[in-house]
């Protein structure tokens, strides 16, 4: 008898797996489309603000050309307050990687405490100079290059890939 009991509740728990795996996902519950999810989320669209923030930033705005295979865009957000433009980017990545790109024409990052060419070590990216540093976002660690452009504009990026592959999009921003 006790042979038998065990033998059905294994045998139950092996149907619902096999049923979990099987059914699709809105046959099993609640759950909601992605495509629903998009909808009501009303999030802005990050190609659509991109090229806002390139239209309104009195400099031209430096991205890897061409991006990373696989990037897809997941926020954009642009800030201009007498005469600063700041924009940070930021994409996903096959296997839930990111990167990030923030960057400004703000002169005076150094006398606001917040010049990112301060710290770090300085690398050669191909022929440029970069500050290399480590931060972190929370729980994700992000290794970062950061480097001042002919036209005054301060931009870093950054992602929780390794550093060589950093560098091999750093190299790739004009």
């Amino acid at each position: 008898m006790g042979n038998r009991r065990i033998l059905v509740v294994v045998l139950g728990a092996v149907l619902g797996a096999a049923a979990a795996l099987v059914l699709p996902a809105s046959a099993r519950g609640n759950v909601t489309p992605a495509s629903v999810v998009d909808t009501q989320a009303n999030l802005p669209d990050p190609v659509a603000e991109l090229e806002a923030a390139e239209q309104a930033a009195p400099y031209t705005i430096h991205l890897p050309d061409p991006l990373p295979d696989g990037t897809v865009p997941l926020v954009v957000d642009s800030v201009q307050e007498n005469g600063v433009t700041s924009v940070d980017i930021w994409w996903t990545l096959p296997g839930s990687s990111r990167f990030h790109i923030w960057q400004t024409n703000n002169p005076s990052l150094a006398a606001e405490g917040k010049d990112v060419l301060s710290s770090g070590t300085a690398v050669m990216v191909g022929n440029t100079s970069w500050q290399q540093t480590a931060t972190s976002w929370g729980q994700l660690v992000m290794n970062e290059l950061c480097r001042r452009f002919d036209d005054g504009v301060t931009l870093c990026i950054s992602s929780n890939l390794d550093p060589p592959w950093v560098s091999s999009v750093a190299a790739t921003i004009k």
